[in-house]
């Protein structure tokens, strides 16, 4: 299965993982910010800006509860 999602290309994408419930992925973007789409539409559905340290890798826990960077 493809998927393409909104504007992931035009900002930009350091890291991504798949959340445990196999139904989202959440990116880590070159402009700071974590994003969660839908797999299926590929539609954003949510954000939030990290600051402006500069992080490159994340990942999603087993539970989803924690992502970490670095």
């Amino acid at each position: 299965m493809q998927q393409e999602f909104d504007n992931a290309a035009v900002r930009g994408i350091w890291d991504f993982d798949f959340l445990p419930d196999g139904e989202h992925i959440v990116s880590l973007g070159t402009d700071g910010a974590l994003r969660t789409y839908s797999c299926k539409t590929g539609v954003q559905v949510s954000s939030m800006y990290m600051g402006d340290t500069h992080w490159y890798h994340m990942r999603v826990s087993p539970d989803g509860r924690w992502i970490a960077l670095w």
